[in-house]
């Protein structure tokens, strides 16, 4: 049986809108602040003023400041907000007490789809997955790999668990993309397609906790 996922996570994730398509981002709180966490590549290029906010799908009035990366091979992004954007409910910035093959969620808003009516999207999508390997690599970056099938749109999006033994909901990690693999073509014809292996990519929420905590001790 799995669980089932409550109100703040649902509450702090986020739409973005870009000028590249869409991306997905939500809410912590550290040091009594809000602080809005996505994937790097979801605004790489771009200024904060072309990042539209949607929270119930719609645009949320607030001043985005990017703060610096502290491992750049972390595709990461945390920006300070100048207010409070989502309600503050407890949802937990840290991956401790997660543990493999355990049910984890990701949630977001996959080609701009979610949960409304008249086409808005409101809530965002949930998908499950399971948590397959971690790897802790030589420059101090800790990726998550999932057993799970992620779309565009998922980007930047959080991964979300239940600290077993508990009732309290973690942030375990970021979406950043799945792993593709190539397959023939039906038929035996010449060539191959990329298609999703189910292999989801995530950095850990700890990324975005450095980076707060090294801006906020500046």
């Amino acid at each position: 049986r799995g669980d089932v996922i409550t109100s703040q996570c649902y509450e702090r994730t986020l739409q973005l809108n870009v000028p590249s398509g869409f991306g997905t981002g939500f809410t912590i709180t550290r040091h009594d602040r809000q602080w809005l966490v996505t994937a790097q590549h979801v605004i790489d290029g771009i200024n904060e003023s072309e990042i539209v906010v949607l929270r119930r799908g719609t645009p949320v009035e607030v001043q985005l400041k990017s703060i610096p990366r502290v491992r750049v091979e972390a595709d990461v992004a945390v920006f300070e907000l100048d207010r409070e954007i989502t309600p503050e409910l407890p949802l937990f910035p840290t991956s401790d007490g997660a543990v493999y093959t355990q049910d984890v969620y990701f949630l977001g808003f996959p080609f701009g789809l979610g949960l409304g009516t008249a086409g808005v999207a409101q809530l965002p999508f949930v998908k499950k997955a399971i948590i397959s390997a971690s790897d802790d690599k030589a420059n101090g970056v800790k990726i998550w790999y999932l057993d799970g099938i992620n779309n565009p749109g998922f980007s930047g999006g959080p991964v979300v668990f239940r600290r077993q033994g508990t009732s309290d909901w973690h942030v375990l990690a970021i979406v950043q993309g799945y792993l593709p693999e190539k397959s023939d073509l039906i038929g035996g014809g010449p060539g191959s397609v990329s298609t999703n292996s189910g292999i989801i990519f995530a950095f850990d929420i700890r990324h975005g906790i450095e980076a707060i905590d090294t801006f906020v001790g500046t």
